[in-house]
């Protein structure tokens, strides 16, 4: 993790999959944020003094619901931005399930947004759609999250906290937990 987030010397963490067994040598603290709109806000707008690739990110996140890596990863092939939808493959999800994510208007536009950039500066990218050297898969998200704090003044929130915060805003408009469930792709009893 040190060599990915960190130093951003390997895309990929090769040993992120393998099991920790039953003993854990930390405790994973359980985490309860939820932004608050002004916080979401302040976020947004600290965007807007990133590069248009990290600023495209953020935005899919927020947008979306959907894990980091999930939307880090994300590829052009995956999208369908005519329909709007963008199928996660079961390799890439938690649950080793395909998911369908819906794409709203102001996703979409991100997105197309962040391709005519690529094409303007003329980088020849990959199937990633969130990519500095074309290539690669978007790595700065410590650099990243240290900016947004800095930029936004909102202190004490992680990424994750995007999808605890996506799933409240749900549950304000009235959608049911086993829909929200859906819309996150957490497993449905």
């Amino acid at each position: 993790n040190w060599a990915v987030d960190d130093r951003e010397w390997i895309d990929i963490n090769p040993v992120a999959s393998i099991n920790r067994g039953k003993k854990k040598r930390f405790k994973e603290n359980s985490r309860d944020r939820i932004l608050t709109d002004d916080e979401i806000c302040a976020i947004w707008t600290a965007t807007g003094t990133q590069s248009q690739t990290a600023r495209s990110f953020v935005r899919t996140l927020l947008l979306t619901g959907q894990r980091r890596d999930e939307v880090r990863l994300m590829a052009w092939n995956e999208l369908d931005l005519e329909s709007g939808e963008w199928l996660i493959p079961a390799s890439r999800t938690k649950n080793k399930k395909e998911h369908m994510v819906p794409l709203t208007d102001r996703v979409i536009d991100e997105l197309k947004t962040l391709k005519a950039h690529y094409k303007n500066l003329g980088i020849k990218h990959g199937n990633f759609v969130f990519t500095v050297a074309g290539n690669r898969p978007y790595a700065g998200q410590r650099r990243l999250k240290e900016n947004l704090d800095r930029d936004s003044f909102v202190e004490g929130w992680v990424f994750h906290d995007f999808r605890r915060t996506f799933s409240t805003a749900l549950s304000k408009f009235g959608i049911s937990p086993r829909d929200r469930r859906a819309c996150l792709n957490h497993s449905i009893k």
